[in-house]
């Protein structure tokens, strides 16, 4: 069901991870491969952030927060 899912995503957040550990770390590859545009957030770099559509480093907390008030103004 994830792998149908990300593969009809238009965007797919990548929060906190390793990207190494199989089967999730294959969800983004097939995401990317399907047209969406990947945005990894993470507190250092991982085997995803030179491939994702963007790679933001730092904390999810900071991060995620920040962009919710730069896309919907609140």
């Amino acid at each position: 069901d994830a792998f149908r899912r990300v593969t009809g995503a238009e965007v797919v957040l990548v929060v906190g991870t390793s990207a190494v550990v199989q089967p999730a770390a294959s969800l983004p590859l097939a995401a990317l491969r399907a047209g969406a545009y990947v945005l990894e957030v993470n507190a250092e770099p991982t085997p995803l952030s030179e491939i994702a559509s963007e790679s933001v480093i730092g904390k999810a907390g900071e991060v995620l927060p920040a962009l919710w008030r730069e896309v919907w103004g609140e």
